[in-house]
């Protein structure tokens, strides 16, 4: 009887916790040398983050409550040379999966659900290109399907190359508990799972 009322206990704390609000705003430059900012405030400003990328590297900071921002050790970034192949990369394993029409049009809803939660302010402009044609313009269109409102989408597709020239700042607060309901529901969906069993056969496979 103790060890339930202990674990509906710590159920009601970390319910209680995901319940408070969080705060975020920033900016992104994604062009050769990807810069940017993004800053993150909790339970109305009890604990804050910020991660600041200049050139790849990146340096993280917190704060809780006036406190000074304290800074933790900086990442280290990456060569150019490596960015580029691993985005060449990860388009081509995943073009085939994100082309598929019934996990298109549930990542469709689940990003519209998610743009309510965040009351997002977004705007972007600038060029963005897969090197899958077929690919771009599914996200043409998914960029089309959310653009709107508080979200102002100025992006061109380049269906002629893989590339990724983007610039955008954002503000946003939301309260977390019902975004993991929301991700929950689209994770466990049929065609992520069948994504899920598809990578679970490529990892057997290799060994």
């Amino acid at each position: 009887m103790m060890l339930l009322a202990a674990a509906g206990g710590f159920i009601v704390v970390v319910l209680g916790l995901l319940g408070l609000p969080v705060s975020l705003q920033g900016w992104i430059d994604l062009s050769p040398r990807p810069a940017g900012e993004m800053e993150a405030k909790w339970a109305w400003g009890l604990v804050g983050g910020r991660v600041t990328v200049t050139g790849g590297s990146a340096e993280v900071f917190l704060r809780l409550a006036a406190l000074p921002w304290y800074r933790l050790k900086p990442g280290a970034g990456n060569e150019k040379g490596r960015r580029g192949h691993q985005a060449r990369r990860f388009w081509h394993e995943w073009a085939g999966l994100l082309t598929d029409g019934e996990l298109r049009s549930n990542g469709i809803v689940f990003g519209r659900r998610v743009l309510r939660s965040l009351r997002l302010r977004l705007r972007l402009k600038g060029v963005f290109g897969t090197g899958e044609p077929d690919l771009t313009g599914y996200l043409t269109a998914a960029i089309a399907a959310v653009e709107g409102g508080p979200v102002q989408l100025d992006l061109q597709p380049d269906f002629t190359a893989a590339r990724l020239d983007v610039q955008g700042q954002w503000r946003a607060g939301m309260i977390p508990l019902p975004l993991l309901w929301y991700a929950a529901r689209f994770f466990l969906s049929r065609p992520v799972r069948r994504i899920w069993w598809s990578q679970k056969g490529k990892r057997k496979a290799k060994i």
